[in-house]
């Protein structure tokens, strides 16, 4: 019941009445008595009474307690905020490995061997020199920009007589090919041209390090 009717009746007289009624609100205990809640079975229900309160599912408290308004609603009227959810958003990063040529005129006046399939950086092919042509090393490395290095490996066997041609570096565990001089690799050796050029007595890389004191890279 939402109020409690209490008449007071006083008589003046035989011939004449006062009547004074006094009204006292009160405020609903059932289910959905909040806004997308409930009051806490127990609580009492009389204007000023405070009062622990649930919310439904999806729905957060914004307060303690609701107090009984003398209008017969609780306060705050919305007690029960809808809750937010928040997505989490993954952004991938995708990152491309440079892949070298393979066709047919991936290697001036030579071709590449059959075996080498979307080659990317640091890979090597071996490869081979057209009729007339002189392969100057046994193999030709990916470079990071997507080129092949030695840039030219084929040289043409009427146009000079020259030896200066590549080999390799030999290291103390192994060799590495001479296009290491100018494309970085693990054993570093991009890093000092000038060093296995001109004072390492193991370099057989005569082609490359005549081209890199052509270009200035060092004397």
């Amino acid at each position: 019941m939402n109020a409690l009717l209490v008449a007071v009746l006083i008589f003046i007289g035989c011939d004449c009445s006062v009547i004074t009624v006094i009204t006292t609100s009160t405020c609903p205990v059932n289910n959905g008595s909040v806004a997308n809640g409930d009051i806490t079975s127990g609580c009492g229900n009389a204007v000023g009474t405070p009062c622990d309160y649930t919310c439904k599912v999806g729905f957060s408290k914004i307060t303690e307690k609701v107090v009984c308004g003398t209008d017969s609603f609780w306060y705050p009227r919305i007690a029960c905020q809808p809750m937010t959810t928040t997505t989490a958003t993954t952004t991938t990063t995708k990152t491309t490995t440079p892949v070298c040529m393979t066709s047919a005129n991936a290697i001036p006046y030579g071709s590449l061997d059959t075996s080498c399939v979307n080659p990317n950086a640091v890979s090597t092919c071996g490869f081979s020199c057209q009729p007339g042509y002189t392969q100057l090393q046994m193999t030709v490395t990916c470079g990071n920009d997507a080129s092949w290095y030695p840039a030219n490996p084929c040289q043409a066997q009427n146009v000079t007589t020259d030896t200066c041609v590549d080999r390799h570096i030999w290291l103390g565990d192994g060799s590495v090919e001479c296009s290491a001089l100018e494309i970085a690799s693990t054993a570093g050796v991009h890093k000092r041209p000038a060093y296995w050029c001109n004072s390492y007595p193991l370099t057989y890389c005569c082609a490359t390090c005549k081209r890199l004191r052509e270009a200035g890279n060092f004397k």
